[in-house]
């Protein structure tokens, strides 16, 4: 898929507004929901767009292509993250057994985020990860496949 000069802008701009808002740059001004909403509502564009094109470009919507859609989702994400995990858990490990909380990306729904706060979006995003691809795939399966129309998906 090609970049786009304009996701690109409005993901910069939210990530700055992100970061001004961590460091108090903002102060009294909290933009930083709207940046967070706005990386959430790219992220599925792009997710959409890549399943889209994968689909079509493998003639038909088959459950090979969302497994190699969620490897490579996770295989970009899941290394780094286990590996923080990991050095904080080491470093602060009065969490005990309530790691697995954050092994399976349940903090935000059972436990807290308050042994490591960073990671209440990647749960957002790891669930989404998790459905979006079997939504998708269940929709078009569901509604059926229509190869000319969905030649647009590839070509931007």
């Amino acid at each position: 898929m090609k970049r786009s000069f304009g996701i690109d802008l409005i993901r910069t701009l939210s990530i700055l507004v992100v970061i001004f808002r961590h460091y108090q740059v903002t102060a009294g001004y909290n933009f930083g929901i709207y940046a967070i909403e706005f990386l959430f509502v790219i992220s599925g564009y792009l997710i959409g767009q890549i399943l889209l094109t994968e689909f079509h470009e493998a003639g038909t919507p088959n459950m090979k292509v969302v497994g190699r859609f969620m490897a490579r989702r996770w295989f970009r994400i899941l290394p780094m993250y286990y590996f923080a995990l990991l050095l904080k858990f080491i470093i602060v490990h009065d969490i005990g057994w309530n790691i697995l909380y954050y092994v399976f990306f349940l903090q935000n729904h059972f436990y807290g985020i308050d042994f490591y706060p960073v990671t209440w979006t990647l749960v957002i995003d790891e669930w989404f990860y998790l459905g979006t691809p079997f939504l998708l795939y269940g929709f078009v399966k569901m509604f059926g496949w229509d190869k000319k129309s969905s030649s647009s998906c590839s070509s931007e």
